[in-house]
């Protein structure tokens, strides 16, 4: 934000982890994107993904969650500057 001209620059970070039963709820929020009939439609008019790989990516988010193991980590980062007065 400073090389493009912002001043007054503040920068947060969060971060969040775990495992157990909220995985299995993480997995299939996400299984449910992959599966969407319009994210499909979306990847592969684009090209970017076929039918048969949402399909795969679907599967794979959900035996992740349905893995005793699982754990996730989300980091995510916040900043925030405002223009200078001309």
């Amino acid at each position: 934000m400073h090389a493009a001209g912002f001043v007054d620059v503040r920068v947060t970070a969060h971060g969040t982890g775990g495992g157990g039963p909220g995985c299995v709820g993480e997995a299939e929020f996400q299984a449910s994107f992959f599966d969407a009939s319009a994210v499909i439609d979306l990847v592969t008019h684009q090209g970017l993904e076929t039918a048969d790989e949402m399909t795969d990516i679907a599967a794979a988010w959900r035996r992740w969650g349905n893995d005793p193991a699982a754990t996730s980590a989300r980091h995510w980062f916040e900043a925030i500057g405002r223009a200078p007065i001309a």
